[in-house]
């Protein structure tokens, strides 16, 4: 899939720099083991369901890392990419009640 940026070049997700690739690895590992674990905490499902919304809102942004620097990774995107998951789900987990009672959803 060609994605047009913002400067006018075409970007193909495949056409990514190889320093991605262990990162890569790592999240998936990271979130496979996440996904476990919070699969195991008996609180009917809330932790497991943050940890999806955790999920989507990492590939979004590992996303948007790939369109804006495909070929050259800096340390931080590396970071990003590997680790980003774990601050996301404790944000989720810790801010999302309390978000849910401002928006008046929960109770």
């Amino acid at each position: 899939m060609a994605v047009e940026t913002a400067n006018g070049d075409t970007c193909n997700f495949k056409d990514h720099s190889s320093k991605y690739n262990p990162a890569f690895k790592k999240s998936l590992l990271i979130q496979g083991v996440l996904a476990i674990l919070t699969l195991l905490i008996l609180d009917f499902g809330q932790t497991h369901r943050a940890f999806w919304v955790a999920f989507l809102c990492q590939w979004a942004t590992v996303s948007l890392l790939l369109l804006r620097r495909p070929s050259n990774p800096s340390r931080l995107d590396l970071l990003i990419v590997r680790y980003g998951i774990v601050p996301i789900l404790i944000l989720i987990v810790c801010a999302g009640p309390w978000l849910l009672r401002i928006l008046g959803l929960q109770a």
